[in-house]
């Protein structure tokens, strides 16, 4: 509570948004809800089961949780969640779907995301391209089994 109040009073202009991966991103969830402050889970497992401990209203992780999950991560799969949840793929520069460890990574989540999404910022994500994390060509574009699409799925969708 110190902590966000020091961040309200030196950063008036900005949203406090709390962030977290994994567990890390349950917590920030969690006490996002209970202080009515923004937060964003990646990966992040569900909070049926902290709700009661902690306290949580259903309508306070609705209206102030977001977990990203990805496709074939399994974390964010134990316990339900109340919050908004967004789904997004998880496959390699040749569109296989990766395993699920290799899913459950931040790196991993955070190029998929701006694969699709892109930077309006404009920041280096060359990281993504050179870790061959993201295909250049389907930066901005969706995987398609259509074979003219520009970004294609080249194989059966089973683990790598």
């Amino acid at each position: 509570e110190v902590t966000v109040k020091l961040l309200q009073h030196n950063y008036p202009k900005d949203t406090l948004v709390l962030t977290g991966h994994s567990l890390g991103g349950a917590f920030a969830e969690s006490i996002g809800a209970m202080k009515q402050i923004p937060a964003v889970g990646f990966s992040a497992p569900g909070q049926i089961l902290l709700m009661e401990t902690l306290g949580l209203e259903r309508e306070l992780l609705t209206e102030n949780a977001f977990t990203i999950m990805p496709d074939q991560d399994i974390v964010p799969h134990l316990a339900g969640h109340y919050d908004m949840v967004q789904r997004i793929e998880c496959r390699d520069a040749e569109g296989k779907h990766r395993s699920p460890l290799d899913c459950h990574m931040p790196h991993t989540t955070i190029c998929e995301l701006w694969r699709v999404c892109g930077d309006e910022r404009r920041r280096n994500f060359s990281q993504c391209l050179k870790n061959e994390l993201v295909n250049e060509d389907c930066v901005g574009q969706e995987f398609s089994t259509n074979p003219n699409a520009p970004c294609q799925i080249t194989a059966k969708t089973v683990f790598s």
